[in-house]
């Protein structure tokens, strides 16, 4: 569940927005979210993954990722 202080968040496509964890200048550690959809019927599919360093403004920029 996103922090409402402002943390950072991810945004897993269609799967939702969960929060962050700062690790190094260079690194976060995304928490990923959990579904209600039965696992047999999702093997794998590909998301957009945007952050929000402030847990509002998700960058333009973004990563597709398979989740």
């Amino acid at each position: 569940m996103p922090s409402s202080l402002g943390g950072i968040t991810c945004q897993f496509g269609r799967f939702g927005e969960t929060q962050a964890i700062y690790v190094n200048m260079t690194t976060i550690k995304c928490i990923t979210p959990s579904i209600d959809e039965d696992p047999d019927s999702i093997y794998r599919e590909t998301v957009k993954l945007t952050v929000a360093m402030n847990g509002v403004d998700h960058e333009e920029q973004t990563s597709e990722l398979e989740f």
